[in-house]
């Protein structure tokens, strides 16, 4: 078989098991609930003018270098200011959030290879498995633990936290795929047993969505002084782009002189700098859009019934099993004005394909009320 003919037999072998995902843009004419917007701000028109009228937009495009060849800028600064402000921490700023947690776990292994050992939860994203495997070749070790069980984490600690200098917990603090929560007081407390044990929480999908000043369920557990590195993406309810990782000076030199994806890429634009500034300061006083997903949460937990589950969180996985019925079903959906993510395998587990519903604040009364009919109509449909 010729080069042509392999990739060929590649491509079919995919789509034969409806597993060949491919890049579109979003359609016009639908209302989108497939995005990561939960506070709406990507959205709101007015925030993005009063930016463009605000002293942080004469910034420009382009950073010109990395970070450590003079790419940042007061825009860069002005961004670690808020979040010194906002998180009481210093942070070191990455252009994305899987060049920061490929590039923060491989770098503790760079610095003390098989001194440092990992516990994952089983569900963390995939840039933290890379991270993880970037990490075995420098001597580190790790295992992943089933996920959000803190009797098996507790086990593993008791197992691998005498035999290593450093044990570092991977988690998150909302799933992305799942919608639900570690049980963030329940890993401290774990962790607090060990002078070794430090606990990573990336907190993408928690940002803004929950806690009085929209910190997230670290602010909402009261533990956000006890997490020592806290990942945060700028992709999802800040409508922007970038990664922040926030923890103590020491540890982000230690990451500044090893993270190869920190030390090899071109800096963040100031200009995007300068708007994750702009919305990250809005954010504490957006408690009426953060009320506003649980209200929007319950109608369509109301709608879906016992196939889905409350978590307090903008994500709601509808799990139908196989590829097919999902794209089916999503197909259908967007022939009725809405998009929604079909999410296959290998980004879910093999029969958990699903439906991914993800809410932003922005969504209607009226938007909301057509969805859920909506929804309504595809259960009877694919009798559900």
């Amino acid at each position: 078989m010729n080069v042509t003919d392999r990739l060929r037999s590649a491509l079919a072998s995919l789509a034969e098991r409806d597993s060949l995902r491919t890049i579109r843009p979003r359609p016009k004419g639908v209302i989108s609930l497939a995005g990561n917007d939960y506070l709406g701000a990507g959205a709101d028109t007015a925030l993005r003018e009063a930016f463009f009228e605000s002293p942080l937009s004469r910034f420009g495009l382009a950073s010109g270098s990395s970070a450590l060849l003079f790419g940042e800028s007061e825009a860069h600064e002005g961004l670690r200011e808020v979040l010194r402000r906002l998180y009481g921490r210093e942070s070191l700023l990455f252009p994305s959030g899987w060049q920061l947690n490929t590039g923060f776990i491989a770098a503790l292994a760079a610095a003390f290879g098989k001194d440092v050992f990992f516990l994952a939860d089983r569900l963390v994203h995939a840039s933290m498995i890379d991270g993880l495997l970037a990490a075995k070749r420098h001597g580190a070790g790790f295992l992943r633990f089933p996920h959000n069980d803190c009797s098996a984490l507790e086990r593993l600690l008791e197992r691998v936290a005498p035999e290593h200098e450093i044990v570092v917990i991977l988690t998150e603090s909302v799933f992305s795929m799942d919608g639900d929560r570690a049980d963030l007081a329940k890993f401290v407390a774990l962790k607090k047993r060990w002078k070794n044990v430090l606990l990573a929480l990336d907190d993408a999908h928690g940002l803004g969505i929950s806690g009085a000043n929209g910190r997230g369920p670290a602010e909402e557990a009261g533990v956000e002084d006890d997490v020592d590195f806290r990942i945060l993406t700028f992709g999802k309810a800040a409508a922007s782009s970038g990664a922040a990782l926030l923890t103590d000076p020491d540890w982000l030199s230690l990451v500044t002189n090893y993270a190869r994806p920190l030390i090899f890429t071109t800096a963040e634009s100031p200009l995007q700098a300068a708007w994750t500034s702009f919305v990250l300061s809005q954010i504490p006083n957006w408690s009426d859009r953060r009320a506003r997903l649980r209200a929007l949460e319950a109608k369509v937990l109301e709608t879906l019934g016992s196939d889905a589950l409350a978590h307090g969180t903008p994500i709601l996985p509808w799990i139908l099993g196989d590829n097919a019925r999902t794209l089916a079903a999503a197909k259908r959906l967007e022939e009725s004005g809405f998009l929604v993510s079909a999410v296959r395998p290998p980004t879910v587990p093999e029969g958990t394909s699903r439906l991914r519903i993800s809410l932003a604040s922005s969504l209607t009364d009226d938007e909301i009320d057509a969805f859920c009919l909506a929804l309504t109509r595809l259960k009877t449909e694919f009798a559900l």
